[in-house]
């Protein structure tokens, strides 16, 4: 009997355009929310196959993974099938809401993208990449729900044993796109050591600083779109 030996590599995207593609480069779900929707588009003239779940976030340090917990979310339909130009809806639910009220939470959305086999492939030893992206699901509180805009402008920056650090008193994260020096984002990019600024805490983002510097920071907003912040260095 002919069998096919398969080998899976699961590649990790923040968000690209490779076969499946989401909506969003984000989502929120606000307290109260029944559901919110992500559209899985298939762009391409072949069948695919989509898994979503969410996760919590994978913080690299453990004093930060106060900001999610064990997934309270459940995806469905969980698994679907997209033939060739196909655009289906997945809806995120909330199953349990014991998440805390006073600031935001966060987690991954995965979307695992499950590529067909073809009968020809059978009897062959063949290499499938199956890739996966992964986007960020904030939780936002009810009563923050009205008050994200423009909360940017409420962090500080300051140069502390030759590294930057970011003071963050609200209760919502902040993703960094873009750091510069200076006054405008068309400046050359400085590569930050974390793109995630966490609530009522604080970041470093980069070695080596000076105090009366200015930095730019580019952040993404819930749509998905950059917007510029100037500050100066304490």
């Amino acid at each position: 009997m002919k069998k096919i030996f398969l080998m899976l590599f699961f590649i990790t995207y923040t968000l690209q355009a490779y076969s499946l593609t989401l909506n969003m480069t984000r989502y929120v779900y606000t307290e109260g929310d029944k559901r919110i929707t992500s559209t899985v588009k298939n762009p391409l003239d072949i069948k695919y196959g989509g898994q979503m779940w969410v996760e919590p976030y994978a913080f690299k340090t453990e004093g930060r993974k106060k900001y999610t917990s064990e997934t309270l979310f459940v995806v469905t339909p969980s698994v679907s099938v997209f033939n060739a130009q196909e655009e289906k809806d997945f809806d995120i639910m909330m199953l349990e809401d014991q998440l805390p009220k006073d600031r935001e939470s966060i987690f991954h959305l995965n979307l695992q993208m499950i590529p067909e086999i073809n009968d020809s492939d059978a009897g062959k030893n063949k290499i499938v990449l199956a890739p996966r992206i992964v986007v960020k699901l904030f939780y936002r509180p009810k009563a923050l729900a009205d008050n994200r805009q423009g909360q940017e402008s409420k962090i500080t920056l300051r140069c502390e044993n030759d590294v930057l650090v970011i003071s963050n008193p609200t209760p919502f994260f902040f993703s960094i796109n873009k750091i510069v020096s200076g006054l405008s984002l068309d400046e050359k990019e400085i590569s930050p050591l974390e793109r995630l600024v966490v609530p009522q805490d604080e970041t470093i983002v980069l070695n080596g600083c000076k105090q009366a510097d200015k930095y730019t920071i580019g952040f993404i907003n819930d749509y998905g779109a950059e917007e510029p912040y100037t500050y100066d260095v304490q």
